[in-house]
């Protein structure tokens, strides 16, 4: 497999999530903050994962590969990354607070958004890019490396080697 199909199947892992998050909403004792918490539970592991492999591999060769297209694309997935990290924060800290209900829902509602806006864009325009400027033995032996360090879940690993 390839690494933007590896990436690919994890997108649609966390659709199911946000999917999850966003059930949670339409019911007053999801937004409790038990269904919230748990789906971001879920969620969190395997984001930060996914991130490493784009940092680590995905852009690394996006930047040698790619050189036809302007490498400030990579800030813009970049900087989404950040204000999702941002959201997050302000998701973990909205569920502390029992009492703010209609908070939780808006920090909840605009996080599921950004994630998926951020993922569609993704295959819309970095991921083909990709694949079209990068040899395809490279793009597998990459996707056997990031699958590698997503099975292993080891932060502390370093994915090294090279693109």
């Amino acid at each position: 497999m390839t690494i933007t199909g590896l990436l690919r199947v994890q997108h649609s892992g966390f659709g199911r999530i946000l999917e999850e998050m966003g059930e949670s909403l339409k019911d007053f004792e999801g937004c409790a903050g038990e269904e919230l918490e748990r789906s971001l539970l879920k969620l969190l592991p395997a984001l930060r994962v996914h991130e490493r492999i784009e940092h680590e591999l995905l852009f690394p060769a996006f930047i040698k590969h790619v050189a036809s297209v302007d490498p400030g694309i990579l800030d813009l997935f970049k900087g989404t990354h950040k204000e999702i990290h941002e959201k997050v924060d302000a998701l973990q800290e909205v569920l502390k607070d029992k009492g703010a209900l209609l908070s939780r829902m808006v920090t909840a509602a605009d996080f599921i958004s950004l994630a998926k806006e951020h993922f569609e864009q993704e295959e819309q325009t970095l991921f083909p890019l990709f694949e079209k400027g990068v040899p395809e033995d490279i793009q597998k032996e990459l996707g056997r490396r990031a699958s590698e360090y997503a099975h292993s879940r080891s932060e502390r690993k370093h994915i090294g080697g090279p693109t």
